[in-house]
């Protein structure tokens, strides 16, 4: 009489890697160490004063990841090695998603074609996890719930008026994006992107970064996590209510994204991804 031959665990975990042309799910054996986050200090020595004083804000300066365990799939272990020869990776678990660059690799084959001892080591130039999805804000008035546990910074799109556009200002927080060209307002119908992360703005035609105000490159609007307002005006303080901007047309593409679609009655709205400590 034999014993009865154990099932393998092998059932899918939390983690998928993926790169342009292939991905594979880690089953539930693999898991995580601590994710390593490095933080930048700056401190100065000032002539004239003992020690070492603050200068600048520390700041987040990436974040590490390592994958470790046991496989017992040989089709599984393969997929992960065409997914690791890309080097640079996707690394998603529950619609979050980092970016990172594979640093170390060890797969060492314990029990021939059964078991794999299984080392990834991947540094992230980014600290956050960030949402997969971009989330599109079109209720009104433009109430923003962010419910990442991190800062993050909007796209607002725009559609110009008939009679063109001067200026547009969107406040959060306190905090101003405002564009003013009175010689080169922006045509009826034409749609201006302000990336508060990228720190550009931009037209279908042309790039009028140049003419936002001068906070808007230090100090930009962002979403803080929880409940954020947007305040939108238009030519000299009339007030602009967001609309969702449907399609009529070929869709414009921005950052891989399509972001918005023309023409439409003057509208705006917002995108932005969560961010995740």
């Amino acid at each position: 009489m034999s014993l009865p031959t154990p099932t393998k665990p092998s059932s899918d975990g939390v983690y998928k890697i993926y790169n342009d042309n292939f991905s594979v799910t880690l089953p539930s054996t693999i898991d995580t160490e601590e994710e390593t986050i490095e933080l930048e200090n700056y401190f100065e020595e000032i002539a004239g004063r003992d020690g070492l004083f603050p200068v600048r804000t520390p700041d987040f300066s990436g974040r590490a990841i390592e994958f470790s365990g046991t496989m017992y799939d040989e089709e599984k272990v393969n997929a992960l090695r065409r997914v690791l020869d890309s080097k640079r990776v996707t690394v998603e678990r529950e619609n979050r998603i980092l970016e990172v660059d594979v640093t170390s690799v060890v797969i060492t084959e314990e029990v021939l074609g059964k078991i794999w001892r299984v080392l990834v080591e991947a540094e992230a130039p980014k600290y956050y996890w960030r949402s997969k999805d971009l989330y599109n804000e079109t209720l009104s008035p433009a109430v923003i719930l962010n419910q990442g546990t991190l800062s993050t910074f909007p796209i607002i799109t725009i559609v110009a008026p008939g009679g063109d556009m001067n200026e547009v200002k969107f406040e959060i927080n306190g905090k101003i994006a405002e564009f003013r060209d009175d010689e080169n307002p922006v045509p009826a119908g034409e749609t201006l992107v302000i990336d508060c992360e990228n720190l550009t703005a931009v037209t279908e035609t042309r790039s009028v970064t140049g003419k936002m105000n001068d906070t808007f490159f230090t100090d930009p609007p962002r979403f803080f996590p929880d409940t954020n307002i947007v305040l939108a005006t238009i030519n000299d303080g009339n007030t602009l209510e967001p609309e969702q901007l449907f399609y009529d047309g070929e869709p414009v593409i921005f950052n891989g994204q399509e972001v918005y679609y023309y023409p439409y009655d003057t509208a705006f709205e917002v995108k932005y991804y969560e961010r995740f400590l």
